[in-house]
């Protein structure tokens, strides 16, 4: 349940479109009448036609992946026996491929070496209670500002490809997707397996 103050309603129903949603539905109060109905968002929204930008300069959505995501993780932790969880696998297997097609934005950060005097842009990472390292890579910029705040960063945008590589050669424990939302974790072997089957 989400409570939204006057304010947030517009980037709320933004974000609710990079999620994949196209339309909300009202319900009144029992005191009301309790009368239900349906609003499309485009109804009253107007989105840009981001086929109309050139590829270098589009947007990064995943309005797909997160979709699928979502649906995953909320399987995942419901609480049920685990026999009566009879399309996780499908769910699985959905998620996995769109995350392994999908581009990402990785945040990044300004790192001096020792003895240097310029200082380089390295990727982000972060550290877990365990002292465990991850990649934190993010959907959309919507997910990106949920995560840095007010807090301005530079981006990368990789795909799913270049992580893997990352993955190989970095000291990276893993990968987290949105950590401020779905909060999808995966470690290194599971970065390769996905690498391996739908990219290869």
């Amino acid at each position: 349940v989400v409570n939204c103050k006057e304010k947030e309603i517009f980037s709320f129903l933004v974000e609710l479109r990079l999620l994949g949603v196209n339309a909300i539905r009202f319900v009144k109060a029992k005191a009301e009448g309790g009368e239900e109905f349906f609003v499309q968002l485009t109804d009253f929204l107007k989105f840009p036609d981001i086929n109309a930008i050139p590829v270098e300069k589009r947007p990064i959505e995943n309005a797909t992946l997160q979709l699928s995501m979502l649906y995953f993780m909320q399987e995942v932790r419901r609480p049920a026996d685990p026999a009566e969880k009879k399309n996780l696998k499908e769910l699985e297997e959905e998620a996995g491929a769109n995350l392994a097609r999908s581009k990402f934005l990785i945040p990044l950060q300004e790192v001096k070496a020792e003895g240097e005097e310029q200082s380089k842009r390295a990727v982000m990472l972060l550290k877990n209670n365990n002292e465990e390292v991850f990649i934190p890579l993010f959907t959309d910029g919507a997910e990106l500002r949920k995560f840095a705040k007010e807090h301005k960063m530079p981006v990368s945008v990789c795909e799913f490809k270049m992580i893997a590589e990352m993955m190989k050669n970095g000291k990276a424990t893993g990968i987290v997707v949105n950590p401020a939302s779905c909060n999808v974790i995966l470690n290194k072997m599971g970065v390769a397996s996905l690498e391996k089957r739908f990219l290869q």
